[in-house]
């Protein structure tokens, strides 16, 4: 169990909200207890009559408590399934654009080269043609 653990915690970079969120919760149940123990001990009752609703509200907040463990496991479930479907279907995405920019690139190399010839072309012609303006003006 806790060599599985590490691994989840070496593949899994928490971020700061979930740590966060993980605080708020354990902060509100710690807060939940103590305010009730502080109701139930301020309250006029027999001590037996406090003792039993104090052992009724330990097993509502255990069972509260359990309910929410099992929630949170199930919403790291869903989470990491959540995570592996979208990277099956991602890194295959980034496969095929990855492949189209290089067939892309492959495409236009002669392209560029054409247009390089074309413009060494253009200026030749330009230079051509100031030469002959040059002449006629003298």
């Amino acid at each position: 169990m806790t060599s599985n653990r590490k691994k989840t915690n070496e593949n899994c970079s928490c971020s700061t909200s979930a740590r966060s969120g993980t605080s708020f919760i354990a902060g509100m149940m710690l807060g939940v207890t103590v305010a009730g123990a502080s109701v139930l001990l301020t309250t006029p009752r027999s001590g037996k009559e406090t003792r039993e609703q104090i052992r009724e509200t330990l097993a509502l907040l255990k069972e509260k408590g359990a309910e929410l463990l099992e929630n949170i496991v199930l919403l790291i479930q869903k989470v990491k399934e959540t995570i592996e479907t979208a990277r099956d279907k991602f890194i295959p995405i980034v496969q095929e654009i990855k492949a189209s920019v290089e067939k892309w690139k492959q495409e236009i190399i002669p392209h560029q080269d054409q247009i390089k010839n074309q413009l060494s072309e253009i200026e030749t012609s330009l230079k051509q043609l100031e030469d002959i303006v040059v002449d006629i003006k003298n």
